[in-house]
């Protein structure tokens, strides 16, 4: 009985954690992940997706050193397109159109300080 007590308490802990790391808002107004020691935020612009990568504060790192690409799978996954994520200024940017593809995920693998960190993103947020 104690060990069914510790799981339930357990789980309900995580209850918050879970529904942060799904589709909370960050700074710019975009989809905000936790992946790894940083935060994640995808803005989709009207011909591009922006990636801002942050700290634990919310606080816009600088990108030098920083890489990434991205898989968007739209159509139910019947269709995949790789989109290379370009430095710009304080951001990442993917150039492809994620209104015109309707529903789609967008996961991203961003190498920040030599350690790789992937995200699924989801366009239009639930």
């Amino acid at each position: 009985m104690k060990r069914f007590v510790w799981v339930v308490f357990i789980g309900l802990l995580m209850v918050p954690a879970m529904a942060f790391a799904h589709g909370a808002k960050g700074p710019h107004g975009g989809q905000m992940l936790l992946a790894g020691s940083h935060r994640f935020e995808m803005v989709v612009g009207s011909s591009n997706f922006t990636i801002y990568v942050m700290d634990m504060k919310k606080h816009v790192l600088p990108l030098k050193g920083v890489s990434g690409s991205a898989t968007v799978h739209s159509n139910n996954d019947k269709d995949s397109n790789e989109v290379p994520l370009v430095v710009e200024s304080d951001h990442l940017v993917g150039k492809l159109d994620l209104k015109k593809l309707g529903k789609a995920e967008v996961h991203a693998k961003i190498t920040v300080d030599g350690k790789e960190a992937t995200m699924a993103f989801e366009y239009p947020e639930d």
